[in-house]
């Protein structure tokens, strides 16, 4: 893999090292190699402003032959200087990536000091919208059916107690005759956050019968685990 920095030159010592492009390995006759060049463009902050799929195809030397029929993913801020409080992504369309008419954006609103994504529109105007604590954790999400003045579609609560292992209780919407009633499930995770066991109270005690203070005892775990 190949990467020129900041618009330069393969090989050409950096400026502000900004990956401007990067030439993957297409294929290899034995004698020529030919790569495939995919690039970006950046900000004064180095924040992605497009990403295009494909921008060249190079050889072994490498040479680039310039392309014009990659497919380009752009980002905006707003503003565009200091801390945003909003981004639009807007990738290619789906059937012509010339076609901007068609694309489907995403628009999130931010939180200014922290960058967390507090609300998510999309093309259709349906939002996502997210609580966050103190820590950055996010114990609260409505979806686009919900508002936050009412039951969250998923919620979490976090177990951090010394000598424990860090135990997170997610909560989300019961169906059948219990439309805004939450449904429990149990998540207990052991270093690089890899749950050790999963037990969905859902499964085991829909309607929300245990307190929650411990899961249930169950056999409902995940595979390779063995559940006592």
């Amino acid at each position: 893999m190949n990467r020129p920095w900041t618009h330069g030159a393969y090989g050409a010592a950096p400026t502000k090292g900004d990956p401007t492009a990067t030439a993957t390995l297409k294929n290899h006759d034995g004698t020529k190699a030919t790569y495939l060049e995919a690039g970006a463009t950046f900000d004064a902050y180095g924040r992605h402003l497009t990403v295009t799929d494909v921008t060249a195809t190079g050889d072994a030397t490498p040479v680039r032959v310039k392309r014009t029929d990659g497919r380009t993913t752009t980002t905006s801020f707003t503003p565009s200087t200091g801390l945003p409080r909003q981004t639009v992504s807007t990738p290619p369309s789906g059937t012509n990536p010339a076609d901007t008419t068609t694309a489907q954006k995403t628009a999130s609103d931010l939180d200014v000091l922290r960058g967390h994504v507090l609300k998510e529109a999309d093309t259709n105007g349906n939002t996502k919208q997210f609580a966050f604590d103190a820590l950055g954790r996010s114990p609260k999400v409505w979806l686009a059916d919900r508002n936050t003045s009412s039951v969250p579609t998923y919620e979490y609560a976090y177990s951090t107690a010394e000598g424990e292992p860090v135990a997170v209780r997610g909560f989300g919407i019961a169906g059948g005759e219990l439309p805004v009633a939450q449904a429990p499930s149990y998540a207990t995770q052991y270093g690089m956050k890899r749950s050790a066991w999963e037990l969905f109270e859902d499964v085991v005690d829909p309607f929300g019968v245990s307190d929650g203070s411990n899961p249930p005892v169950s056999n409902v775990c995940q595979i390779g685990v063995n559940c006592a």
